[in-house]
């Protein structure tokens, strides 16, 4: 007696396809993209937030908002591997600074500051760095980082 016309191994496929989909959709609605420690806010104009871009991967990017007409400045911090591992962490206190100085700018329209505010900005830097707010920062984009690597895991292993 037949009971049905699909092969055995066909019913396999469907339900392994149909697992890795329900597991995609939770990644997606369980997402860390709604968490507040994601978004680094230095001061009222000048915001970080973790970013995914093609073929860097997750990336610390800095946006500065501009007082007057324009769209402000969008400035690459550095990847999430080389902050996860130390080794760009010289590298993206330099665009911290270079960031804060944007933000500076834009708030005042002077170009280039005394030193005692180029002191003042390095030292905010400094501090930033050394903050529980910066290494909740962090420990959200290792969340974001697993959770982009969980989904292409489930892309690459059942295909659509």
């Amino acid at each position: 007696m037949i009971i049905s016309n699909i092969k055995p191994w066909k019913l396999l496929i469907d339900r392994a396809n149909s697992s890795s989909q329900v597991s995609e959709q939770h990644l997606q609605e369980n997402s860390p993209q709604h968490s507040n420690t994601e978004v680094l806010s230095i001061d009222n104009r000048t915001k970080i937030h973790w970013r995914k871009r093609s073929g860097i991967g997750l990336c610390a990017v800095a946006y500065v908002i501009s007082r007057g007409p324009g769209r402000g400045e969008t400035v690459y911090l550095s990847n999430f591997r080389r902050m996860a591992s130390g080794k760009g962490n010289a590298k993206f206190r330099e665009k911290l600074i270079e960031v804060l100085e944007i933000s500076y700018r834009f708030e005042t329209t002077v170009v280039e500051g005394p030193i005692n505010v180029i002191d003042k900005i390095v030292a905010t830097a400094d501090q930033l760095m050394a903050s529980e707010q910066f290494e909740l920062f962090l420990k959200s984009g290792h969340k974001k980082a697993d959770h982009y690597a969980a989904i292409d895991y489930l892309h690459r292993s059942h295909p659509s």
